[in-house]
């Protein structure tokens, strides 16, 4: 996600946008929004919220907000998702994105960036699990469960209209 992210703040291609960025604690959010502002050429981070809040101080400080066009989200999976998939239908209209939590702490200056070598080869996650253990069952239980369910899912769907 960093190397999407980190292009559209680059991009040139883009309107105008506002933001607000939730995830982290509040050290690192502010220190990741900051540097989001002085990176981004077309999006301003106007204020952040810690990602350790009750859901209900998340709609107050959203409804506080209602005039920006974007909701930077990163609390880390499966918090950001299910924060998401909770406060979107309240507020149509707005663009919420994951940006994840190692994005935000990669901009913080919190976490050591994956140097770009790493992202080309396609081996973020090996590079995570190596300087962050605490992922390993992420990558090594989770994707695997995740690519079985994705696999039963679809293999209905690729039987209908088939003759048998």
């Amino acid at each position: 996600m960093t190397p999407l992210f980190d292009g559209v703040l680059q991009s040139d291609d883009l309107p105008r946008l506002t933001a607000i960025l939730i995830g982290g604690t509040e050290d690192v959010a502010r220190k990741g929004a900051a540097a989001m502002n002085r990176v981004s050429r077309k999006i301003e981070v106007l204020a952040f919220a810690d990602g350790y809040q009750p859901l209900a101080r998340y709609q107050d400080f959203l409804h506080d907000h209602e005039s920006v066009d974007l909701v930077l989200v990163a609390m880390g999976t499966p918090r950001s998702e299910e924060f998401i998939g909770a406060v979107r239908p309240l507020f149509p209209g707005k663009l919420f994105w994951n940006i994840g939590g190692g994005t935000l702490q990669f901009h913080a200056g919190t976490l050591r960036p994956i140097p770009k070598i790493v992202s080309t080869c396609c081996v973020q996650w090996l590079w995570r699990m190596i300087f962050e253990p605490h992922l390993a069952h992420r990558y090594l239980i989770g994707t695997p469960v995740f690519a079985r369910h994705l696999l039963k899912a679809e293999r209905p769907r690729a039987m209908e209209g088939a003759c048998l």
